[in-house]
This record gives C-alpha cells, structure tokens and sequence, in this order.
C-alpha cells in the first residue's frame, strides 16, 4: 500500500510543477485540406531528419463495451499490408531507408510515425497515404495479431504500474 500511495504522491506533485511550466510555443503551420485532414508542418533545421506522424482520433476511449484492446489491434494491423505493399513492407522499407517506425496506441489517440532523412519524407508520406486508404485486413493476421495483443494486456497485467494505470484512465475515461 505504501508504493500505491507513494505513486499518488508523485503524480500529485507532477502535476502541481507542471502548472508552473513555461508554456512552450512553437511555431506551428495548421493545414486543412478538402477532405478535411488536418496538416500540421513544425519546421526544426537543428537536425537533418524528419518525422512523419500520422494520429487518428482512435484509441480505448472510444471503444464500446466489450471491445476493449480494439483500437491496439487495429494499429498492429496498420502493420499487416495494404494493397500496394505486403505485411511487414512498410517497417522494411522504412529500414532499408536508413529509418525508424512505430506506433503506439492510447486513450484518446493511435498514432504512426516514420523518422528518415529529410531528403526521404516522401517514402514516409507515400506509406502513410497507402496505410490510410488502401489497409488489408486479412482475417489470419487478425487472428494472429489479436493474440499478440491479448499478450501483451497478460503482461501488463502483471506490472503493478500498468494496473495503476488502467484503473486511473478507467475512472478519468
């Protein structure tokens, strides 16, 4: 009991520094385009790469009843194929880029993001374009996957923060 009041105390106190943190601004373009995808363009020269990050208002919130672990599996199945490139392809071809991907899913949120050399953020956009419209859900990498996520929930069972967690956004959300 002692660590669980231990982690409240630190995340009350997290909180409280983090209402006397300078507001951050950044420079940030805002796009909307016709079919009402928000663009948003940071330019930082400090280094020679760029990030692509393609967010989807999808994420555990918005799941129904009984669907929990939903919005997870969908983004391990942005991994799967599309009709333009095979399962595994988009990760490859980001690699062999020189680059690095990922995704990860949250409350609110299920975000991919691609980070390469400046010079290739077209590869980054052309595989996030073709994940959005053209995604394959085979049944067998759904099935497959959906043991990948179910194991991942056991492990997170058995951490003491992922359940602190879970119960945090359960009464948050």
């Amino acid at each position: 009991m002692r660590r669980l009041e231990a982690l409240f105390l630190g995340l009350i106190v997290s909180l409280g520094i983090a209402q006397f943190t300078p507001e951050l601004k950044l420079n940030v373009t805002e796009y909307i385009l016709k079919n009402g995808l928000k663009v948003l363009i940071y330019v930082d020269s400090s280094a020679p790469i760029v990030s692509t990050q393609m967010w989807y208002k999808v994420g555990s919130y918005y799941e129904p009843s009984g669907y929990t672990g939903l919005s997870h599996l969908l983004e391990h199945m942005g991994f799967k194929g599309s009709k333009k490139y095979g399962p595994g392809e988009f990760s490859r071809i980001i690699d062999e880029n020189g680059g690095e991907d990922n995704a990860f899913t949250s409350e609110l949120y299920t975000s991919y993001y691609e980070n390469l050399a400046k010079d290739r953020y077209e590869i980054a956009l052309d595989l996030e374009a073709e994940r959005m419209k053209n995604l394959l859900l085979d049944p067998k990498e759904f099935v497959s996957e959906k043991q990948v996520v179910m194991e991942e929930r056991r492990l997170g069972e058995n951490s003491p923060t992922s359940v602190l967690w879970e119960k945090f956004y359960a009464t948050a959300y």
